[in-house]
């Protein structure tokens, strides 16, 4: 929780970042530091299906999702 992300190094990687969080952990710490990071940012935050561990409990809309962002980053 002591953690401080690089935010300067990030800005320039801003076009290689996916931020995301769990729709299902809003308010959560690890969704709140997604949220965090896209806001300062300025970009999305994609909202995956489930919890903090989605991809394995909502194995298929998941992977849905995920092909779909990463094809597309805008």
């Amino acid at each position: 929780m002591a953690y401080v992300p690089d935010v300067e190094r990030l800005e320039a990687l801003t076009d290689r970042l996916l931020l995301a969080g769990g729709r299902d952990s809003c308010g959560e710490l690890p969704y709140r530091a997604a949220a965090f990071l896209a806001e300062r940012l300025n970009t999305p935050l994609r909202l995956f299906p489930g919890g903090h561990t989605g991809l394995t409990t909502h194995p298929e809309e998941f992977g849905a999702l995920l092909r779909k962002a990463l094809a597309d980053p805008s």
